[in-house]
């Protein structure tokens, strides 16, 4: 297979490399490529900045169209490698609009149109995405990429004209990182979800999920319950400014997550919505920030802006404290235009 660039390193994925969920009717097959000796050929590309105690990469992959294929903090992986183009971390956004499944059929309404960042559902276990990865650059500083994006679900013209972009820049304090990502909407669309960022955290490194939310607990952090409760049935909302930190038991290794600027558009007042729990086995757990454009006809460019720490529990923590902090006395997360100014 041809790479992107000379950055990028050729790697052969073993058979073991983990699935979603080992739920047949999820429609991820085995868990093995879909060649004769059940391996996959991709690209790596490795993002790598200072952190304490050590390094944290960040690992985008070609066959999820450069998403992120896994993060590492010294010894932990705390963003699960898969082979299906639904897991790992990347964005998405569903539209109102008829949608088509791969055999002909009209897809359940809750589906709708979805352009996602890593390609398209049936792209599982191939190795290659159906999203194209259009442009990238990598410094000592930071590491960007521009999706065109596919439709997750149908079998719609591939891909679609939504372009998703992000940019992870280290902000010279070890651990400290920012993470920013745009849509860009060719065309006019209704009934916006945004999925701006979506992870599936292995059960070794989120033994616990904290969650602080000024609004509802208060200056001080509680256990996320319901993050054990499965992802979609129950599960405790936060709504923004909030912050989440994911744990190893001993608490040697952490990461935090806290939304810091949201889109402008006119009167409209985007909302970040954080939610969590566990998948169908108890092997993962994930997380995602959403948010909802109601019935508000979007087109143009849409940047979300996050702050991302690793480190300590107890040093993850406070700064994590600290940067919800400053955006609920700025009355929210920031409006912002552009994330790669």
């Amino acid at each position: 297979m041809s790479l992107p660039g000379p950055e990028w390193v050729l790697t052969t994925m073993p058979e073991q490399i983990p699935i979603r969920t080992t739920d047949p009717s999820a429609g991820y097959g085995s868990g093995a490529c879909k060649t004769p000796d059940r391996t996959c050929t991709v690209g790596l590309l490795n993002f790598t900045a200072p952190a304490p105690g050590g390094t944290v990469t960040f690992q985008l992959s070609t066959h999820l169209a450069g998403a992120v294929f896994r993060i590492t903090y010294i010894d932990t992986e705390f963003i699960q490698p898969m082979m299906i183009t639904g897991g790992s971390l990347q964005s998405d956004v569903f539209y109102d609009g008829k949608c088509v499944d791969d055999v002909g059929s009209e897809c359940p309404k809750s589906w709708k149109l979805n352009p996602t960042e890593a390609g398209t559902k049936k792209d599982a276990f191939t190795g290659k995405s159906t999203s194209k990865l259009l442009s990238y650059k990598i410094t000592n500083t930071y590491v960007t990429t521009t999706v065109q994006a596919a439709y997750y679900f149908g079998a719609m013209p591939q891909p679609s004209d939504t372009k998703i972009s992000k940019k992870i820049r280290y902000l010279g304090s070890p651990g400290d990182i920012e993470y920013t990502v745009t849509f860009d909407l060719a065309k006019t669309q209704t009934g916006c979800l945004f999925e701006v960022l979506a992870g599936w955290i292995p059960t070794a490194s989120s033994e616990t999920i904290y969650a602080y939310s000024p609004i509802k607990g208060g200056d001080k952090w509680f256990y996320w319950a319901d993050a054990n409760a499965k992802f979609g049935d129950g599960e405790d909302h936060l709504v923004s400014p909030a912050g989440m930190v994911t744990t190893t038991k001993d608490g040697k290794r952490a990461w935090g997550v806290v939304p810091i600027g949201v889109p402008k558009h006119g009167d409209l007042q985007f909302k970040c919505l954080m939610r969590a729990g566990r998948d169908t086995t108890d092997e993962w757990k994930k997380f995602s920030v959403m948010t909802h454009a109601g019935d508000t006809p979007l087109r143009g460019d849409y940047t979300w802006t996050f702050r991302m720490f690793f480190g300590s529990l107890a040093d993850v923590a406070e700064k994590t404290r600290e940067a919800v902090l400053r955006v609920a006395h700025a009355g929210g997360p920031d409006h912002r235009t552009s994330g790669f100014d």
